[in-house]
């Protein structure tokens, strides 16, 4: 999510307990893993419009699962589950709407009926803009 542009690849490590944290901080300056210069620039590019990409991201998810999830939708094309916490049924949902009042995310997935239906699914698929 950080790199927007599929440019750079970085991440984070976090601990709670200190002696964790300190046995990190000492594996990365051993092993030379904090970024450089240039990748370090394209990190902040990307964060720059980070905020817009992930709103963007969630919003479109959204409107996906909630296709999905419809019986003129996906559950026509053998959609049997879909995981998202956007979804008002899911008992995880009054949660994430309190916790995420921005939205939920981009990640969703989907469970087919059948092995059939997952062998076919692919194919009706379409890309749209």
């Amino acid at each position: 999510y950080y790199a927007g542009h599929s440019d750079v690849l970085a991440g984070v490590a976090v601990a709670a307990d200190s002696s964790v944290g300190a046995g990190l901080l000492s594996e990365r300056s051993a092993l030379g893993s904090p970024p450089g210069g240039l990748e370090t620039w394209l990190l902040l590019r990307s964060m720059r419009t980070m905020d817009m990409r992930v709103k963007r991201q969630s919003e479109s998810a959204t409107k996906v699962v909630a296709w999905l999830d419809s019986e003129s939708g996906g559950r026509k094309f053998g959609v049997e589950v879909v995981h998202h916490p956007s979804i008002p049924s899911r008992d995880d949902h009054k949660v994430a709407i309190e916790q995420m009042p921005g939205g939920c995310g981009g990640v969703f997935s989907i469970e087919l009926d059948t092995e059939d239906a997952a062998k076919k699914f692919p194919g009706k698929l379409e890309l749209f803009r």
